[in-house]
């Protein structure tokens, strides 16, 4: 009974040893051997920003259980680098919910305790002050030192109190950001002073000059949107004989990377759609949704608003104020995502901007949404209206999708298919080249593609998590699909390749609902070329579900990349076997509801001769309304036998049920769909 309870435990975290930038849009996280941790990125223990340096998390735990866990922090929200050294932090999760007390990351210090703190003395007041020199271009940092002058004891106006210069990361391949331009130490006041108002300044001196000499500089600040401050541009904070030891957010040399002191009010308008996420189990009616804005510093603060389901429809909406910074710029964009609130948590929605992916800009601001509006003439209210119910795989205002993580009810048999025929499309009809992401292996002769054959790489669908891309996954037996009528494949030489998993619901790898994965020609990262590290399948299976199989075509999850996905079904399926064996068949369009575009997917058998392969008929679509009246005719040619795809863009068309149609000889088949704009 024990083992199965599960309780939560708040872990308080403190990033100002981390010798980085820690914005509010950073990416803070915990990682660990038990789920919901987990080694990597995928772990959904994501931390809030409570104030300053103080990020909070509330994390369900197995009772019992033992947690070997390390933190993550990387201020411009990258997912690859920023994660702590050793010595690994440990956990025995009790019987009840509990607190953890505030843990320091282990950034720019080494040899220390799981609860270290940089503060002493339980006699004093101890405060962390730190500033980055980073944009102030009279600072060298090679010759000069940086100090800070107060009116409270210690500090003085007439000599200064030196600051340290801090360390890079303890964790060399953490190091993306110059840790050197930071300076800062801990001051201890003594309590028996009187509640006052702490007034200090940076300032910067020559390496050799005394702590009397004049400083080279002062900061001046003069923008109350950065900081409190008073008279003379000093910065001021106010002490009280009952504040606590802590730590002051970095700041900026003079604030030198402060928001301008004009700015814009934009009323942000939230209107999504949800039926994506409900159709693939990734939301449920009752979960919490918010629409996050100002990411990237995009805003003057982060802002969280939830929203609330319209009606009875799939619509989630809701209205939120932020405050804009005026910028250098004609246009303005504000940062957002939608995220789900789970167990106290906030669950990133699974999203790329496809339109940046091969451009040279950071990684989090492929994985933002973005909404523009033009500067305005002067400080003044705007509204921006918000509408993502675009139901496709690649547009810019698609819908949502989360990986939400729920445990399984009974053992599953997954069968996962991977049609590879694009791949081979793309080199022999496109002209193309298939690189990897992370090395040199390239793809270019199309027969390869099928010698090679495909890996499958992911979590969730073995014990073994994430392998090793290349020759290492190639020969792994346990990651090989097949195309021979074997491990659950249909028909042997269809080139569409096969691998059956059996995924436990008792297991700790297997038996949640959640797969994320990728295939690879020949083991390699090369599904997405060198732009698609992150450019991933999800899939969210339905919890009751005994048998489920997951077909895929390669590469649609970037289908931008191979625009010749299509073409393959024509030139290829006549010599498949698995043309032999087709019968008429119309699938239920996808997605449905729809707005504006479905696609409508039929199979066709052989009706014809070898001299005459197309027979005598032609094939019909046609969409009807509910008064029968004909809307459009989609398709009216002859097939070779094989499976075909076509798209309806209903975008002139009204909301409302309609009726698509397929004829062919003497066969005729009619289905429903729902256009819901």
């Amino acid at each position: 009974f024990a083992s199965s309870q599960s309780v939560n435990v708040t872990v308080l975290l403190n990033t100002s040893s981390v010798p980085d930038t820690i914005r509010n849009s950073a990416f803070v996280q915990m990682r660990g051997n038990r789920l919901p941790l987990t080694n990597d990125s995928t772990s959904t223990a994501v931390f809030f920003r409570i104030a300053g340096d103080y990020w909070k998390a509330v994390i369900p735990f197995h009772t019992g259980d033992t947690i070997e866990y390390k933190f993550f922090a990387n201020g411009r929200g990258g997912r690859t680098i920023g994660l702590e050294s050793p010595p690994q932090r440990k956990l025995i999760v009790g019987v009840r919910d509990t607190i953890l007390p505030v843990q320091f990351l282990f950034g720019s210090v080494k040899d220390t305790t799981q609860y270290w703190r940089p503060f002493a003395g339980n006699d004093s007041i101890n405060i962390l002050f730190r500033v980055n020199m980073e944009k102030h271009d009279g600072f060298d940092l090679n010759t000069m030192k940086v100090g800070i002058r107060g009116n409270v004891f210690p500090l003085n106006w007439v000599s200064t109190l030196f600051l340290h210069r801090e360390e890079q990361h303890t964790n060399p391949a953490s190091r993306e950001y110059n840790g050197n331009n930071f300076w800062s130490a801990v001051v201890r006041f003594p309590r028996n002073f009187n509640d006052s108002i702490l007034q200090y300044q940076f300032v910067y001196q020559h390496a050799g000059d005394l702590a009397t000499t004049d400083p080279i500089a002062w900061e001046n600040i003069t923008n109350s949107q950065c900081d409190n401050y008073g008279e003379n541009g000093v910065r001021i904070l106010p002490m009280s004989h009952s504040m606590h030891d802590t730590t002051l957010a970095y700041k900026y040399w003079s604030n030198g990377y402060c928001p301008k002191s004009i700015v814009d009010t934009v009323i942000l308008h939230y209107f999504m759609d949800v039926s994506t996420a409900i159709m693939n189990n990734m939301y449920y009616f009752g979960d919490t949704v918010v629409a996050a804005a100002g990411y990237l510093n995009s805003a003057n603060s982060m802002r969280r608003t939830v929203l609330k389901k319209v009606g009875l429809t799939v619509f989630l909406a809701g209205t939120d104020t932020v405050f804009i910074p005026r910028p250098s710029v004609t246009q303005q964009t504000i940062y957002y995502r939608y995220n789900q609130i789970i167990n106290g948590n906030e669950l990133s929605e699974r999203y790329i901007d496809f339109g940046m992916l091969e451009t040279k800009v950071s990684d989090e601001v492929k994985l933002l949404r973005k909404a523009k509006y033009p500067t305005l003439p002067a400080s003044s209210k705007t509204d921006i209206f918000i509408t993502d119910t675009v139901r496709n795989m690649i547009d810019k205002n698609r819908n949502p999708i989360w990986l939400k993580k729920r445990r399984l009810l009974q053992n599953v048999l997954l069968t996962m298919e991977c049609d590879l025929r694009p791949a081979y499309a793309q080199i022999k009809y496109g002209g193309d080249t298939l690189f990897s992401a992370g090395d040199k292996f390239i793809v270019t002769d199309p027969d390869s593609v099928y010698s090679y054959g495909i890996s499958i790489n992911g979590t969730g669908f073995d014990h073994y998590g994430k392998l090793p891309w290349g020759e290492q996954l190639h020969n792994d037996t346990t990651r090989k699909m097949f195309d021979d009528g074997t491990h659950g494949d249909s028909f042997a030489g269809d080139h569409i390749y096969t691998r059956q998993f059996l995924l436990e619901s008792n297991s700790e790898s297997t038996g949640y609902n959640t797969l994320e994965f990728k295939y690879g020609i020949r083991g390699h990262d090369n599904e997405t070329g060198w732009f698609g590290a992150d450019v991933t399948h999800f899939s969210a299976l339905s919890i009751d579900n005994p048998n489920v199989t997951i077909r895929i075509m390669f590469g649609d999850q970037y289908p931008s990349l191979y625009d010749m996905s299509c073409y393959h079904c024509v030139i290829e399926d006549v010599r498949n076997k698995q043309n032999d064996k087709l019968t008429y068949f119309l699938a239920q369009n996808y997605p449905n509801p729809f707005n504006p575009s479905t696609t409508i997917t039929f199979s066709l058998p052989r009706v014809g001769t070898e001299a005459s392969p197309f027979g005598s008929s032609n094939t019909i679509i046609t969409i009807f309304d509910l008064l029968g009246r004909v809307i459009t005719t989609l398709v009216n040619n002859q097939f070779l036998p094989g499976t075909y795809s076509v798209v309806w863009d209903a975008k002139n068309v009204p909301s409302g049920m309609y009726f698509y149609q397929l004829k062919s000889g003497d066969f005729s088949v009619t289905k429903r769909m729902m256009l819901l704009k």
